[in-house]
C-alpha cells in the first residue's frame, strides 16, 4: 500500500507537462432540460427496432433516429452494456419496461425525446455494447458462438474518462490514484476520500467495466454511489451534493463533452505512462487527439450484437437495417457519430481486438480525419488537409477525395 499511496501523490499532480497543457474557460454546452412525456405502446410506433444496451451509446441514437426516422423508429432501453449483451443473448425486458424513442424535435422538447412502454416481455432486435461481450459478467465466447451472435465494430469509438465537478482544483488522475479511489475508497488516502462523492455505475456498465480494465480494478468491487446510468452520473457531478472537490465520477465523451458548464474531464495517466494525457488537445476540446493517435488509452469500439448467419449476416431483417445503415458511414452518419462526442473509425490512426488492450497503427479506407478535425479541431483542419471535390483534385500521397478532404486511402 506505501508504494501505491507515493504513485498516487506523485500522479495526481504529475510532475510531467500534461498533453495539451492549455487550458481554456469551460464552454457553456449544457443539455436543454425538458419533460419526457409518455406516448403509449411501443408496438403501436411505426416499424419499431428494440435495441437494448450501453446508457453511453444514446446520443449517438438520438441523432441516428432522426436519420432514419422515416422508415423505422428506434425504440431504446438503456440498461446498460452488459444488460444488452444479455438481452441479444435472449433475456427478455421485463414486462412494463419503459424505453425511449425520439419523435420530431419541437422547441418545448429539442431532442425529441420521448418514452413508450412494453406491455409484454420484449425481445430486442439489437444490443449495443461499449465493451466487448466476453468482458461483460459470466458471457464466454463459447456462449457467444452458440447463440450465434455477431459483433459488428466497425463504426465508431466509445471514449471512457474519469470527472469532476467544474469547482474541482483537480486536472489529472494516474490509475494508481484510481485504483486506490475506487477500490478503497477513504483507506486509498488520495484526494477523493469520501466515497459517498463517487458518481460510479455497476459492473452491467460498459463505462466501469471498460475504466476497470484500465486501472485493473474489477467492476463489480467498485467504490462509490451507483447512478443508475450516464445521465445520473451527469448530475451528480454536475450538481455536486457535498464538497466538489471530493467529488469524481465517470463518463464517456459523449455524455461528459455536452456538459462541460458543470463538468471537467481529468487528464489519465495509464499505468507505464510518464504524463497524464487528456483524450483532447485539452481539457475544454474536443478534438480526441490523443484518442486518435493512441496516447490516451480508454478507449473502445461499440460493438453492435445481433444474431447471424453461416456468412455473418444479420439473420433479423430490422437488426440488419440498421447495421447496414451505421455500416455505410455516408456523412449524415458520420456526422451524428461526430456531433454525438464519439469518434468514427475512419478518423481514428489506431485500432485494437480486444478491452483496452495493445494497439496497432492503422490507416482507414474511406479515412475521415481531415474531415474530423474539421468539424472538432479549434481552427478546423490543419493545413495538410486538402480540400477536394473529387479523386482528381487529389496528388501525392493523398488521392482519395473523402467527405471533402484528400486522404490517403
Amino acid at each position: 500500500m506505501g508504494r501505491l499511496n507515493k504513485l498516487t501523490r506523485r500522479s495526481i499532480v504529475s510532475g510531467c507537462a500534461l498533453a495539451g497543457a492549455s487550458v481554456f474557460a469551460q464552454g457553456a454546452f449544457m443539455r436543454s432540460a425538458h419533460a419526457i412525456t409518455n406516448s403509449g405502446s411501443c408496438s403501436a410506433l411505426p416499424n419499431p427496432v428494440y435495441i437494448s444496451g450501453s446508457s453511453a451509446v444514446k446520443p449517438v441514437l438520438q441523432g441516428l433516429a432522426q436519420t432514419v426516422k422515416a422508415t423505422t423508429t428506434l425504440v431504446y432501453f438503456s440498461n446498460g452494456s452488459c444488460t444488452g449483451v444479455q438481452a441479444v443473448l435472449g433475456t427478455a425486458q421485463t414486462a412494463t419496461t419503459t424505453a425511449v424513442w425520439w419523435d420530431t424535435p419541437t422547441a418545448d422538447n429539442p431532442t425529441g425525446e420521448t418514452n413508450c412502454t412494453t406491455t409484454t416481455a420484449q425481445a430486442v432486435d439489437v444490443g449495443v455494447s461499449d465493451v466487448f461481450a466476453t468482458t461483460c459478467p459470466g458471457v464466454t465466447q463459447d456462449l457467444v458462438s452458440a447463440a450465434n451472435i455477431g459483433d459488428f465494430d466497425t463504426f465508431f469509438a466509445q471514449v471512457m474518462e474519469f470527472v469532476v465537478p467544474v469547482g474541482s482544483d483537480q486536472t489529472s488522475i494516474s490509475a494508481e490514484a484510481a485504483y486506490l479511489t475506487f477500490g478503497f475508497g477513504a483507506d486509498g488516502a488520495t484526494t477523493w476520500n469520501n466515497p459517498t462523492l463517487y458518481a460510479v455505475r455497476n459492473n452491467t456498465s460498459g463505462t466501469q467495466a471498460m475504466l476497470g480494465k484500465a486501472i485493473k480494478l474489477d467492476a463489480s468491487i467498485w467504490k462509490g454511489v451507483n447512478s443508475g446510468s450516464s445521465g445520473g452520473v451527469v448530475t451528480a457531478i454536475g450538481t455536486p451534493a457535498g464538497d466538489p472537490k471530493k467529488t469524481i465520477g465517470i463518463l464517456s465523451s459523449g455524455e461528459a463533452d455536452p456538459n462541460s458548464a458543470t463538468i471537467k474531464k481529468l487528464a489519465f495517466q495509464g499505468y507505464g505512462q510518464t504524463c497524464a494525457f487528456w483524450a483532447d488537445s485539452g481539457v475544454s476540446q474536443k478534438d480526441k487527439v490523443y484518442v486518435r493517435d493512441g496516447h490516451y488509452p480508454v478507449w473502445g469500439p461499440l460493438h453492435v450484437l445481433a444474431k447471424v448467419n453461416a456468412a455473418g449476416v444479420a439473420t433479423d431483417a430490422k437488426a440488419k437495417a440498421l447495421i447496414d445503415v451505421f455500416a455505410a458511414q455516408d456523412k449524415s452518419v458520420v456526422d451524428v457519430e461526430i456531433n454525438a462526442n464519439v469518434v468514427p473509425l475512419c478518423a481514428m490512426n489506431v485500432s485494437r481486438t480486444s478491452e483496452v488492450g495493445p494497439l496497432m497503427s492503422v490507416q482507414p479506407t474511406g479515412a475521415c480525419g481531415c474531415y474530423f478535425d474539421s468539424k472538432r479541431k479549434t481552427g478546423g483542419a490543419g493545413a495538410d488537409c486538402t480540400v477536394c471535390t473529387t479523386n482528381a483534385d487529389c496528388t501525392g500521397s493523398a488521392k482519395k477525395c473523402n467527405y471533402g478532404y484528400c486522404e490517403v486511402k
